[in-house]
C-alpha cells in the first residue's frame, strides 16, 4: 500500500512539474506582431492570434461603440515568391527576415459569406498598413552601373517595387479587391509610375518593356498577382508598355510633409523604420488624378532592412488598450452632455398695446 502512495505522489509531482514547463514555454512564447487593439477614427479592430479578429464600429458621433463579434480568421506570414517562381523553387531564397515579421495574410471568414477574404497587411512600428510594396529585382538593359549611395537620399529606394496590398480596408462584410493600382520603378532621383489593373488572363510568366533611361530598356513583370486577384499592364497578348508616367523626386521638409496622422488625428509612429516625405512631380500629366497625387507630399515609410515600404498615412494605428471589453463598457456608460438649443436664451420684450392694434385692423381698443 505504501508503494501504491509513493508511486502516486511521484506521478502526481511528475504532473505539476511538466504543467509548470509547459506554462512557462507559453508565456515566454513571442507575441504576434499584429495580436492587440488597432484602431482609426471610425472603428477599432482587434485581433488574437491565432485565429480570430474582431471590429467594433465607433457610430454615432463616437458616442457608442458597437461591438460585432468574432470573426474566424487565419493568419499566416505572407510573402509570396516573385512572378515566375513558385514557393518550391530553389532559387527563391524565402522572404528576408524582417518582412516573414512584419508582413501578413488575414483570411476572414464570415457568416454566411461565400468563401473567405484574403487581406495582405504589413505593419510598420506602430502602424497597420494596406498600401505597401516590396522590391522586385528590374531587367534593365545595358546593364546600368551600380549607382553610388553617397549623397543620395532616394538610395533605399532603389529598383521596382511591387504593389503587395489591394484592399482599401477591413470590413464586416466582404470587399472586392482594387480594380487597379500603381507599381514603381526608382533609379536616382527619377520614377516611373506603372498601373496594373484586373485581368481574366491566364498567369503567363511575360515581361512587358519601355524606355528607361535614355539608351536604356527596363523590363517588368507583365502579370502581378495579388492575394486571390491577378493584375496585368499590358492588354491582350502585347509585351510592349506604352502607358505609364514618368518624372523626378524631389524631397520635401516642409511643415505638412508629414503632417498628422489619418488614423487617430496624431503623428504616425514608425518605430525604427525609416520615414520620410517626397513630392512626385511627373514630366507630363498620364493618368487620371495626377494632379492631385503631385499636389502634395507623400509620406513614405521603409522598413529596417529595405524589403518593403509603405504609401501615406497608417490605416490602423495601434491603440493604448489592454482590454476593449472594459473600454467598450467604461465608454457606453458615459452620460452625453445635453445638447445645444437650436436657438440661445432671448429676454424679449413684447410691445401688447401695438399687437392690439395690429390684431383690430389699426384701430386703438
Amino acid at each position: 500500500m505504501k508503494t501504491v502512495r509513493f508511486l502516486f505522489a511521484q506521478l502526481v509531482c511528475f504532473v505539476l512539474s511538466a504543467s509548470g514547463a509547459l506554462s512557462s514555454q507559453e508565456a515566454a512564447a513571442p507575441s504576434h506582431a499584429l495580436s492587440g487593439v488597432w484602431e482609426n477614427s471610425g472603428r477599432f479592430v482587434e485581433i488574437q492570434e491565432p485565429d480570430k479578429l474582431r471590429i467594433v464600429l465607433k457610430p454615432y458621433y463616437g458616442f457608442v461603440y458597437e461591438d460585432f463579434g468574432w470573426i474566424p480568421c487565419g493568419i499566416e506570414p505572407y510573402y509570396p515568391p516573385d512572378p515566375g517562381e513558385t514557393q518550391d523553387s530553389g532559387d527563391n531564397s524565402g522572404p528576408p527576415a524582417a518582412a516573414s515579421a512584419r508582413i501578413f495574410r488575414l483570411g476572414l471568414q464570415r457568416k454566411g459569406a461565400r468563401g473567405g477574404d484574403s487581406i495582405p497587411v504589413a505593419v510598420l512600428g506602430n502602424g497597420l498598413y494596406l498600401d505597401f510594396f516590396r522590391p522586385l529585382p528590374v531587367e534593365i538593359s545595358p546593364p546600368l552601373e551600380t549607382p553610388e549611395t553617397g549623397g543620395n537620399p532616394f538610395a533605399g529606394l532603389e529598383g521596382y517595387w511591387i504593389q503587395q496590398g489591394n484592399a482599401s480596408a477591413i470590413r464586416l462584410h466582404p470587399e472586392e479587391p482594387k480594380d487597379d493600382f500603381f507599381c514603381y520603378l526608382f533609379l536616382s532621383d527619377r520614377y516611373w509610375r506603372i498601373r496594373y489593373w484586373k485581368t481574366d488572363a491566364r498567369y503567363r510568366d511575360r515581361r512587358a518593356e519601355f524606355p528607361a533611361l535614355s539608351g536604356y530598356t527596363a523590363r517588368v513583370p507583365k502579370f502581378l498577382k495579388v492575394g486571390e486577384t491577378l493584375y496585368t499592364c499590358v492588354t491582350g497578348t502585347g509585351t510592349v508598355l506604352r502607358n505609364y508616367e514618368t518624372g523626378r523626386l524631389q524631397l520635401d521638409s516642409g511643415a505638412d510633409a508629414f503632417g498628422e496622422s489619418s488614423a487617430t488625428g496624431g503623428p504616425a509612429a514608425a518605430g525604427d523604420a525609416a520615414q520620410f516625405a517626397v513630392r512626385f512631380i511627373p514630366d507630363a500629366v498620364v493618368y487620371e488624378g495626377t494632379a492631385d497625387f503631385a499636389a502634395k507630399p507623400v509620406k513614405i515609410v521603409l522598413s529596417p532592412d529595405e524589403s518593403f515600404f509603405a504609401l501615406g498615412d497608417p490605416w490602423l494605428v495601434r491603440a493604448d488598450i489592454a482590454d476593449l471589453d472594459a473600454e467598450i463598457t467604461a465608454h457606453n456608460g458615459k452620460r452625453r452632455p445635453p445638447r445645444k438649443p437650436v436657438f440661445d436664451y432671448m429676454d424679449l420684450v413684447f410691445e401688447w398695446d401695438e399687437i392690439e392694434r395690429i390684431r383690430n385692423n389699426g384701430r386703438v381698443p
